[in-house]
């Protein structure tokens, strides 16, 4: 489309409006001359002795002066009548021209007033625009802090990872270590139950002795060396019974050992779970007040 000179059609408009008068008066002169030219022929068309009693009392000129003076009369106003009906025809075309332009001042009016909507609602647009884009950079940079303490926290739980290890770690090697002490618990009460039997075969062969001893009381040879038998067996029993209470202390000594391991075994694996649980605990509460301020 060929665009179109605004100004030139403002000039155009404004000579219109200045030229319309002009217009009016040349309309007016049509029909004033065209009246007269009427009047003229009509005039022509009256016979020649009327027109000559019409005159009568004036100054009588020749008739061919006369004729030829009309002619060229007729002829001016004729003239005049064709010049005339030209300008109105041109007026008509102007009129024409003058509401085409002023059809597209209209227009051009109302394109302005829809170009300075479209430039209003543009600068709305743009105004919105920029403050997304203010918006934009601010979520953005609360992102990168989310993401930041995010990293934060995931390095304390790999540090709380790493020391539910350790715990772990130590509490196997307690664990182990009351696994030992308990196999070798009950590798000594398995030797205690094994003396105490030697110890009951042993009180059962002194009984069977000192009932010897009373039947064999008239044979002092066969009682001395009973006797001696006897203090033999009395000292092994003896040295048995040492073993026996030697044994037994240390089978306490190990069962007050391990009865104190225990109780710290026991509150090692509570503080530990605690721990883990306060430390899962932590954690957990840290993810949901992320993701809450994420929503």
């Amino acid at each position: 489309m060929e665009e179109v000179d605004e100004d030139g059609i403002r000039g155009l408009a404004r000579d219109a409006s200045s030229k319309n008068c002009t217009v009016r008066r040349n309309r007016r002169h049509c029909l004033l001359v065209g009246t007269v030219v009427k009047k003229r022929e009509a005039v022509d068309d009256i016979p020649f002795d009327k027109r000559r009693k019409i005159g009568a009392g004036k100054t009588a000129l020749p008739t061919s002066t006369v004729r030829t003076r009309q002619a060229f009369e007729k002829e001016k106003l004729r003239s005049a009548l064709e010049s005339s009906e030209k300008k109105c025809s041109d007026t008509d075309d102007r009129d024409r021209q003058v509401s085409q332009v002023q059809a597209l001042t209209a227009e051009i009016g109302k394109c302005e007033e829809t170009m300075g909507k479209y430039q209003e609602t543009l600068g709305k647009y743009e105004e919105t625009i920029g403050r997304y884009q203010e918006s934009s950079g601010k979520y953005q940079e609360t992102l990168g802090k989310y993401e930041e303490t995010i990293g934060r926290y995931q390095e304390t739980l790999g540090k709380y990872e790493e020391t539910i290890g350790r715990y772990q770690e130590s509490s196997g090697k307690s664990q182990e270590i009351m696994r030992k002490g308990l196999t070798e618990l009950d590798l000594m009460a398995t030797k205690s139950k094994s003396l105490e039997k030697t110890c009951l075969s042993q009180r059962e062969r002194i009984r069977l002795l000192e009932h010897l001893l009373t039947a064999a009381n008239d044979r002092l040879k066969a009682s001395q060396q009973l006797r001696g038998e006897l203090q033999l067996v009395r000292d092994d029993r003896d040295s048995q019974v040492s073993k026996v209470q030697a044994l037994t202390a240390t089978i306490v000594k190990y069962q007050e050992t391990i009865g104190k391991c225990l109780p710290e075994l026991d509150l090692l694996s509570t503080k530990s779970k605690s721990s883990q649980r306060e430390s899962i605990r932590i954690l957990e509460q840290q993810l949901t007040e992320i993701a809450a301020n994420e929503k």
